[in-house]
């Protein structure tokens, strides 16, 4: 896992998944990999995972505060999702943790695909005083419909960019996932080029 350039985070939900948490992260530390990211957090034994990743000594690149439901596309649940952001800030703190991902839902019946962007960018913006004041970042995933997330509703970096562009925060940007923005929309590095403002994950 040692690179001389580049930092990469294991994900503890994708690796060793036969076993327990814990016990991936001692596999993360044995193959020599600086840092994890996760799933949900409302599963896991927060300071537990803390301590042992303090113990050794591998940071929390990311772990996701919001999901695809309810959806962040619409504004019904937007007092949900700051609330929500806000008890997963505690969370980051607890695990010395600087990034969260959200994702912007799946497709909401009744709304067009600008609806609902425009929609996930107000939902950020209610958010992005709570990130500001707490230091943690929000990065909002695009994903692919080719093949992982049919129904979703928000595809490709590009889209993900204009929509953070939108909330101009510097806590509020995109986790630039490679494999979901080849599926979708491809010409990373001239994604990358052009976005580059924008990114708070890769």
């Amino acid at each position: 896992g040692q690179t001389p350039h580049t930092r990469f985070a294991v994900n503890l939900e994708i690796w060793w998944r036969g076993l327990p948490v814990l016990q991936r992260l001692e596999k993360v530390a044995e193959f020599g990999y600086p840092a994890i990211e996760f799933w949900p957090y409302e599963n896991k034994d927060i300071p537990a995972l803390a301590q042992a990743c303090q113990r050794l000594n591998l940071e929390v690149a990311q772990f996701t505060a919001w999901g695809f439901t309810p959806h962040l596309n619409d504004p019904k649940h937007h007092d949900a999702f700051v609330k929500k952001v806000k008890e997963a800030c505690a969370v980051a703190h607890q695990l010395n943790c600087k990034r969260m991902c959200v994702v912007g839902g799946n497709v909401t019946k009744g709304l067009t695909k600008e609806q609902m962007h425009q929609n996930i960018a107000e939902g950020l913006k209610r958010a992005a005083e709570a990130v500001e004041k707490e230091q943690v970042m929000l990065i909002l995933e695009p994903m692919n419909g080719r093949k992982d997330h049919p129904g979703h509703s928000l595809y490709g970096s590009e889209a993900g960019m204009k929509i953070t562009r939108q909330v101009n925060s510097p806590f509020v940007k995109v986790l630039f996932d490679l494999y979901h923005n080849q599926m979708a929309e491809g010409d990373l590095c001239g994604h990358l080029r052009e976005g580059f403002d924008q990114l708070g994950y890769v």
